[in-house]
């Protein structure tokens, strides 16, 4: 689609006034600019930010007028970030009461040119007559689920690998969310980029590639090329697409999340170029995390896990130790507590009361054990506990798998002697 103009955006606070003043002076002395101004083009209501994005893909520029207000407005920054991850140029002009050294401005455009239109007008018509060539920042981190709770031992610790405290800025390194399957690895990396001090330090943009068991790496080298360049080349091999990735990341500064990695072999293509960028690795073999610095991901904390066990209820009840015991039962397993809360959810939705609800989980557990309440013929990992477990026991010979199972004799947290061990 080809696109033409530019959308102005602006905190209405502040620097409506400035923005009418700019639309009214464009469509003066240069008509051949198509202009859009939220105020004048988008219909209130439902459906507004579609609106927005609607004309965003539309045009060629993001014309942001820079104010106090406009710094400070999720509004007009959620604009101008949708603006570059969908590939418009964006164009900041010095708005009122705006300073070139206000240090809420995002690394990203302390780096971009800021007209100061009384003094550069001719030129800032000059550049939108011009056409855009657009640097693409693509965002291809999956969303938070809905019943997200936030782990902040593990997020601070994490973030604290990748951004500087300091001046908050990023830092090229390779962290491993290393753990079992089921604790929550991917759904922490996933909020690490959906921080804004991520977005605004890795202002080149978040890369995710999801491997697996049987992963398709080519097919992903391929979708993380596309994501930077637009282009969707067609590579003879793996080392083809590695190479030319690496190329591509060779001066920028993007975050990398490679999920779900089983194989050392299958991690290095995604290792290449880019010495600016931080890669986030997911994974539950201990080899591959060993190739970065290692954040172990284990149980949630109680409260953590009391949150997420009642995020599914109606309203959050006044007594959590029935709760709390459960969430005690269940291991501060998130996948577990993710499932079981989503059980207690469909027994509400049935007219059932919070309380028969737990009763209802409680008895399905003393019943059928952890896997009650995976969803019927699922493979999904996120999805189901027998699927989850079973993945990891593949990994085993048939011998070493059962010795694995009758492990399950031992109690939690329990010291076991090497000699019962080697017995066994």
């Amino acid at each position: 689609m080809s696109r033409f103009g530019a959308f102005i955006s602006y905190a209405r606070a502040d620097g409506e006034a400035f923005a009418t003043a700019l639309r009214e002076r464009l469509a003066q002395e240069a008509p051949d600019v198509r202009l859009w101004q939220d105020r004048l083009e988008i219909e209130g209501g439902v459906g507004w930010w579609r609106q927005i994005e609607q004309a965003l893909e539309q045009v060629d520029f993001l014309v942001i007028v820079m104010t106090p207000a406009a710094i400070a407005s999720e509004i007009t920054r959620k604009e101008w970030r949708a603006g570059r991850q969908l590939g418009v140029c964006v164009f900041p002009v010095q708005g009122p009461g705006f300073r070139l050294d206000d240090p809420r401005l995002p690394g990203w455009m302390r780096r971009t040119h800021i007209y100061d239109l009384e003094r550069q007008w001719s030129t800032f018509v000059a550049h939108l007559r011009r056409g855009c060539q657009p640097t693409r920042v693509p965002f291809m981190a999956p969303p938070l689920p809905s019943n997200f709770v936030a782990r902040w031992r593990e997020f601070d610790l994490l973030r604290s690998k990748v951004l500087d405290g300091d001046t908050q800025d990023a830092i090229s390194i390779a962290t491993v969310l290393a753990g079992a399957g089921g604790f929550g690895k991917t759904t922490l990396a996933a909020a690490l980029c959906h921080d804004e001090a991520i977005t605004d330090a890795f202002d080149d943009g978040v890369l995710w590639a999801t491997l697996g068991q049987t992963p398709n790496i080519q097919g992903e080298l391929t979708r993380l090329y596309a994501a930077l360049t637009g282009e969707r080349p067609g590579f003879i091999s793996i080392e083809d697409a590695a190479q030319a990735l690496g190329e591509k990341l060779e001066h920028k500064c993007c975050l990398i999340v490679v999920d779900d990695v089983w194989d050392v072999a299958q991690l290095k293509p995604f290792l290449r170029g880019g010495p600016g960028c931080a890669r986030v690795v997911t994974t539950r073999q201990a080899l591959v995390a060993a190739e970065g610095e290692r954040i172990t991901v284990d149980e949630m904390t109680g409260s953590e896990a009391v949150s997420l066990l009642v995020s599914g209820l109606d309203q959050r009840p006044t007594d959590l130790q029935p709760y709390s015991r459960l969430a005690q039962r269940l291991g501060e397993w998130p996948l577990l507590l993710k499932l079981a809360s989503a059980a207690m959810r469909q027994r509400l939705e049935r007219g059932d009361s919070s309380e028969g609800a737990l009763r209802y989980v409680e008895r399905a557990l003393d019943r059928r054990g952890v896997t009650a309440f995976d969803r019927q013929r699922s493979s999904d990992r996120h999805e189901a506990v027998l699927s989850t477990i079973g993945m990891s026991l593949d990994l085993l010979e048939p011998a070493n798998r059962e010795r694995c199972v009758e492990l399950a004799i031992f109690p939690e947290d329990v010291a076991v002697p090497s000699v019962v061990l080697g017995e066994l």
